[in-house]
């Protein structure tokens, strides 16, 4: 059969990473303090638009919107070539965006305290016989690690991170990572994307690397920010995509993990909606890990797939032991 796993921030979750609810709350925690221009800019430029000083993590979370929103009011401004004010130019904001850039990055690495759960399922996958076909909304490394860990004997990473648009069998981990990620590094000027061995993504823009391709010295994060106006203009990144839209054509069963599919993400909806109408094959839907209002969840889900395909919630997590293999029983399906 089949499967493609697609996993959300609501997967990273347990291990310690931030939720978008509490993200501003996490980063005023770690990084408040920090003495770096571009972060400590950040915050300056929270104080300054919204008027708030916030003293502690609880206090930033009442005080600020949510990431998103953040990222969202300074991507606005700089699309359309506006000011926020006086002292907020749109040259101002550019600097702002890197910024938050760093500070999205650092507050993810400096988070995540664990790998258990992310260890588990990639071990228990790796038991597995044939191509295995990961969709990856986060930013983080978690993924990758465990993927690492399995192929401790080897020299090579053995995955395919889908930069040339197609899937492998050989190595067998498709990790497809269509927002980015920490451990990646972009050349601006040949588009080359480049795999670190550990986050590196907080440290670009003032610390750089040598392009391997075309020995560039200038680098940039590949990021794509939580924000409603998303800019998808990585060539090598599209390819990313262009391999997630082929392997859940091919889907007869997905399991999202930790993911709402929320209206926000209508770029990712409408990858899914449009490759499973490829080929018609998708039969089942399953749903993991998550801590949201089942019942909405499931009403949601609902309305994205056609009711020929079958929703089901799995309780027991994303370490292997589910039935995401076998039929799983009647009590779980919600359709």
């Amino acid at each position: 059969m089949s499967t493609v796993y697609v996993f959300g921030a609501g997967a990273s979750f347990p291990e310690g990473a931030p939720l978008i609810s509490n993200f501003i709350g996490k980063s005023f925690e770690l990084l408040e303090k920090d003495t770096s221009k571009e972060i400590s800019d950040t915050w300056k430029f929270l104080r300054d638009y919204f008027g708030k000083d916030p003293k502690n993590s609880l206090e930033a979370i009442e005080s600020y919107p949510t990431i998103d929103e953040i990222v969202t009011i300074v991507d606005y401004a700089t699309s359309n070539n506006i000011s926020l004010s006086s002292f907020h130019t749109t040259t101002k904001l550019n600097q702002i965006k890197k910024g938050l850039v760093n500070l999205i990055s650092f507050t993810i690495a400096a988070s995540i305290k664990t790998n258990e759960k992310h260890t588990s399922f990639a071990k228990e996958l790796f038991k597995k016989r044939g191509s295995i076909k990961i969709i990856s909304l986060n930013y983080d490394t978690l993924l990758d690690e465990s993927i690492k860990n399995c192929y401790k004997s080897f020299k090579n990473n053995k995955i395919n991170y889908g930069f040339n648009s197609v899937l492998t069998s050989d190595p067998r981990f498709n990790l497809l990572k269509i927002h980015g990620s920490l451990n990646w590094s972009l050349c601006p000027f040949c588009q080359n994307i480049q795999v670190h061995d550990e986050p590196i993504a907080h440290f670009l823009y003032s610390h750089y690397v040598d392009c391997e391709n075309c020995n560039n010295t200038y680098s940039e994060p590949v990021i794509i920010t939580p924000t409603l106006l998303k800019s998808y203009n990585i060539q090598r990144l599209n390819n990313v995509w262009l391999a997630a839209s082929e392997a859940l054509s091919l889907a007869i069963r997905i399991v999202f993990i930790g993911y709402s599919l929320a209206l926000s993400d209508y770029p990712i909806i409408n990858l899914i909606k449009n490759a499973i109408s490829q080929k018609n094959v998708l039969e089942e839907v399953i749903i993991v890990g998550v801590s949201f209002d089942k019942e909405q969840l499931g009403k949601r889900y609902s309305k994205i797939f056609n009711d020929r395909i079958k929703i089901a919630f799995d309780d027991n997590g994303f370490t292997g032991q589910t039935h995401w293999d076998t039929p799983f029983p009647k009590d779980l399906l919600i359709r």
